[in-house]
């Protein structure tokens, strides 16, 4: 059951004892945003190596005091004050291209190709159909690639022997992006994107917070972490469009909607594949489990249909682009992946088997013991 009553005041009675919390929510939203500057205008992950391990340990360090203050202060102070520095850390990880990933290149790519009128699975970017496509800032000249450290002919792309693994309302959103922006904007555009749907989730908390009955102020513990800041703001993953869609379908889930919940986390599954996993954990979001549970699963199978019809039609198989190559390049089958589990010192196909006996034991506690959702998502990642 949901949590009710009036939201906690943890408010120190002390007048100097919340005057010093105001002033730790400050200093530590200062040295986030100068830490975002140092990460995003830093030597990017092959060049940093360590140091950048180091920057953001320290902004960890200022997250956790950051979050400590926020619940020190009334809400009404606390929450203005933790979205302003939302902002502000993210648009500092505006100020340098992405550090950690070249993701976004093929998202740009992707979306070149779709306006185009190609479909991004049939070819893959090295493909001689599509060499008329290529331009100077994904395929840089002798000289562009010598200042990327590159053999001649280079392309800032990951893979570009392989086809898009990205599903199909990624490509919507790489599409719609770049008939936005288009090709001059760069990396910019990416990363305002990734801004875009981060700041969604910062605002959407909140209320979700709110409507299963939990204190607000925990908003603080997303809005001030380094690491949607580097990823889905500096780094410009898609990521962060999934995240808007689960975080909605626990909105919903709140309200006693699994079927919508449900839909919502489909179109989550279908711009990062993982969220489907959730989908068992709306079986608490309604008066009934084992009708919400059905209404969920319809509702996200329903819109992974909608998505991936027109492109099975189009090109068959191909829609699968990379992902089986990337299951083996990450070893899945084997057990390469799953780093908790290897902990233990397992052969490698025992150390996939225990990885999915212990998702198929939290998925079975789940459906047996119907915790609320957002309890049964935490779990289920």
């Amino acid at each position: 059951m949901r949590p009710s009553g009036p939201e906690p005041d943890r408010r120190d009675p002390r007048p100097a004892a919340r005057r010093l919390a105001g002033a730790g929510l400050a200093a530590a939203t200062t040295a986030g945003v100068v830490l975002a500057v140092l990460v995003a205008r830093g030597s990017g992950i092959l060049d940093a190596r360590w140091g950048i391990l180091v920057l953001l340990g320290l902004w960890s360090a200022t997250w956790a005091l950051g979050v400590a203050c926020a619940l020190r202060l009334a809400a009404r102070v606390a929450l203005p004050a933790v979205l302003v520095g939302a902002v502000a850390v993210r648009m500092a990880g505006l100020s340098g291209p992405p550090a950690l990933s070249d993701d976004l290149y093929r998202y740009s790519w992707d979306g070149r190709v779709q306006a185009e009128g190609t479909n991004p699975y049939r070819y893959p970017p090295d493909s001689p159909a599509l060499a008329d496509l290529r331009e100077p800032w994904l395929w840089p000249d002798a000289s562009g690639c010598a200042r990327l450290d590159r053999p001649p002919g280079c392309t800032r792309m990951n893979r570009p022997s392989a086809r898009t693994i990205y599903p199909p309302l990624a490509q919507v959103w790489f599409a719609g992006v770049y008939r936005v922006a288009g090709i001059d904007a760069r990396h910019k555009a990416w990363q305002v994107a990734g801004l875009a749907t981060d700041l969604a989730v910062v605002a959407l908390l909140p209320l979700v917070l709110g409507a299963w009955g939990r204190d607000r102020r925990w908003t603080a513990l997303y809005a001030l972490s380094p690491f949607p800041v580097v990823e889905v703001v500096n780094n410009g993953h898609v990521d962060g469009l999934a995240v808007v869609l689960v975080v909605l379908a626990l909105l919903l889930a709140a309200r006693r909607r699994p079927g919508w919940a449900g839909v919502l986390l489909g179109a989550a599954a279908v711009v990062k594949l993982y969220p489907a996993v959730l989908v068992a954990g709306l079986v608490g979001a309604g008066t009934r489990p084992r009708p919400a549970l059905v209404r969920a699963a319809a509702g996200a199978l329903a819109v992974a249909a909608v998505a991936y019809l027109p492109h099975v039609l189009t090109v068959g198989a191909r829609v699968l682009g990379y992902l089986p190559g990337y299951l083996r390049e990450e070893r899945y089958a084997t057990g390469g992946r799953y780093l908790l589990a290897g902990l233990v010192g397992l052969p490698a196909g025992a150390t996939a088997a225990v990885a999915t006996a212990g998702v198929v034991a939290v998925a079975g506690w789940v459906l047996l013991r119907r915790p609320p959702p957002p309890r049964a998502f935490a779990a289920l990642l």
